[in-house]
């Protein structure tokens, strides 16, 4: 592993090795700077199962840049039947803002409560303000008249893969959908994405959230940055 060095964080390059909490305790990052961040020597990293930070590593927090070219990522089956499950893209800004907002809040009041911190917040927010208000572009699942789920990102210069990326900053399901209906949801809402896409997917994943990681692998998407922070 080679190191480089910033003010904030320190920096290592990763070999071919899979990805593991292990790499915490090979990287010297002292106590005063406040990331650590994992990067691969060319091109992407190895993940081959979701990343956990638990026992010695429970201190831990951090996050995933994950990447994919459009035309790699594999699209689900739809179900054989009638589902009455329907995907369009959001014409109104503010369905948009609402229905992004709303499914978020629940999200960071729930699963990511304990792990979200108040920084991270606050650059939610400021995203919110700034950003989604005009430049988010979002497909949305519709059953029976209800939102039953949504995709939504931008089009962003990545200055880390230095190229532009649809950079997907939220994915939200229905719990309380299941079975076909579910399947018909998460299909038609990636096969949306591929139409609505450049040549390139990117998207953060909180570490914590392993349903997440386990989303995007199964895309075949890779990290292309690994950031750790203390908690």
């Amino acid at each position: 592993m080679k190191k480089a060095a910033y003010t904030d964080r320190v920096r290592y390059n990763c070999g071919d090795a899979a990805l593991a909490p292990g790499f915490i305790g090979k990287c010297k990052w002292p106590a005063g700077v406040k990331f650590l961040d994992l990067e691969p020597r060319r091109g992407l990293m190895r993940m081959d199962e979701p990343l956990k930070l638990e026992g010695r590593y429970k201190n831990y927090g951090g996050g995933i840049i994950f990447k994919q070219g459009r035309d790699n990522m594999p699209l689900p089956l739809m179900p054989d039947r009638k589902t009455g499950v329907a995907v369009r893209t959001i014409t109104s800004r503010r369905q948009l803002c609402e229905l992004y907002a709303s499914t978020q809040d629940v999200f960071h009041k729930g699963a990511g409560k304990k792990y979200i911190t108040a920084d991270q917040l606050k650059a939610s927010a400021l995203f919110r303000r700034t950003v989604l208000v005009n430049r988010v572009k979002g497909g949305v699942a519709i059953k029976g008249g209800k939102p039953v789920g949504m995709i939504a990102g931008l089009k962003r210069w990545i200055p880390l893969v230095s190229q532009y990326a649809r950079f997907i900053t939220w994915v939200w399901l229905d719990r309380e959908l299941r079975g076909p209906q579910r399947a018909a949801a998460k299909a038609g809402l990636l096969k949306w994405l591929k139409e609505n896409s450049g040549t390139v997917l990117m998207s953060h994943v909180h570490i914590f959230n392993q349903r997440s990681q386990r989303f995007f692998l199964d895309l075949g998407f890779k990290p292309v940055r690994v950031r750790f922070y203390r908690v």
